[in-house]
């Protein structure tokens, strides 16, 4: 029975997901999707790349213009994907068929900063740390994102994540 495996890509272009269709792959396709394993042998005959999300109009099923330079991607066991999109300041989300989410959140600036902030990565955060406060609501960031311009934030509801470390001043990236 051949089973099919499923994970996204992201490059500078185009966010993708491609579905292995090999039997005993289990385990196997984490590794190649992190390029721990050579599979430059498997790449032309084991999957199909269907690019689902782009900025670019006609390169992929779906366009959207909040996905410029896109960088780090990140989910929970019941989450959308979450999309750091590096050139435009924000985090959109995409369900499994490359379709945006209703919420996209905007990753705030170093203080003081009026340029969109250039986030680089995401990851999911299940745990009670890295609390935020947004307004009088204190609660752990459900995603946490660093960014080019020395920050970090979280993000635990609404459309704008709370900026949490701000470095930029010493100019880390």
């Amino acid at each position: 029975m051949k089973k099919s495996y499923t994970y996204w890509l992201v490059n500078t272009k185009c966010l993708v997901v491609n579905d292995w269709r090999k039997s005993g792959l289990v385990g196997l396709v984490t590794v190649a999707a992190f390029g721990l394993l050579p599979c430059s042998g498997l790449a032309q005959s084991a999957y199909r790349q269907s690019n689902l999300v782009s900025d670019i109009p006609g390169l992929a099923a779906v366009t959207d213009t909040n996905l410029v330079n896109p960088w780090g991607i990140a989910t929970s066991s019941g989450s959308p994907f979450w999309v750091a999109d590096n050139h435009t300041g924000l985090s959109t989300l995409y369900n499994s068929t490359g379709a945006i989410q209703s919420l996209v959140v905007t990753i705030p600036p170093p203080a003081g900063g009026t340029n969109a902030a250039a986030p680089t990565g995401t990851i999911f955060n299940g745990t009670a740390d890295f609390v935020v406060t947004s307004g009088t609501s204190n609660a752990p960031a459900k995603f946490i994102f660093a960014t080019e311009d020395g920050t970090i934030s979280g993000w635990a509801s609404g459309a704008t994540a709370v900026l949490k470390v701000d470095n930029s001043a010493a100019g880390t990236v």
